[in-house]
């Protein structure tokens, strides 16, 4: 689980509590452990995990803001993603999504 500060551990830590599932900081340093590990985006910045859960709770006023956190969140997962977020915040992941698959489609479609 990668989080992007106190408001987004602390949701991660009280639905572990709910769920009945142990958690623990992740550390590079550790060996594995029999729970699900989370981190700060940042702290995990160049690494990768099969699966990924991004919770971002700040706030992103700007979209350049935003798009910094999703590329270095979304980034590190490499073979499952899940978003959690606020709804006004998916909306606008949402949006970027759309707008770079267009781009993508329009760039393929004019052979670039």
């Amino acid at each position: 689980v990668l989080t992007d500060g106190e408001a987004a551990e602390s949701a991660v830590r009280a639905a572990a509590a709910t769920a009945g599932f142990a958690i623990a900081r992740w550390n590079a340093a550790t060996e594995r452990q029999q729970a699900v590990s989370y981190a700060d985006i940042e702290a995990f910045r160049g690494l990768e995990s099969s699966f990924v859960i991004l919770c971002l709770a700040g706030d992103y006023p700007t979209d350049p803001a935003l798009g910094k956190r999703l590329y270095l969140g979304m980034t590190r997962g490499n073979f499952a993603l899940s978003v959690f977020a606020p709804v006004s915040t998916l909306e606008r992941v949402q949006a970027r999504m759309a707008e770079s698959a267009r781009a993508q489609a329009t760039g393929a479609i004019n052979g670039r």
